[in-house]
């Protein structure tokens, strides 16, 4: 499964993040994290949220072959301390 992310981490007054993962090819959501900012780590919100999802995708057996997301530092981050992810 090739998994697109998008991750919206919380700004100034909002008070959840939310990560979607999704099946590039058949276009269904496969895991959807939204997190309260008391919930997150404050200089890696992005990151606490593409953690728990890519936790769901493999909790429940998922072959995730590759994610497309964008250039945000922290789910590089995320990447590389998860070995279990690459």
């Amino acid at each position: 499964m090739i998994v697109g992310n998008d991750v919206d981490s919380p700004g100034h007054g909002v008070e959840c993040g939310t990560c979607v993962m999704m099946d590039v090819n058949s276009k269904k959501i496969m895991s959807l994290v939204t997190m309260e900012k008391k919930e997150m780590d404050k200089e890696s919100s992005a990151e606490n949220c593409f953690v728990k999802a890519m936790n769901d995708l493999l909790e429940k057996d998922m072959n995730v072959e590759e994610v497309v997301t964008n250039a945000h530092m922290q789910l590089g981050s995320a990447m590389s301390k998860n070995l279990s992810y690459t």
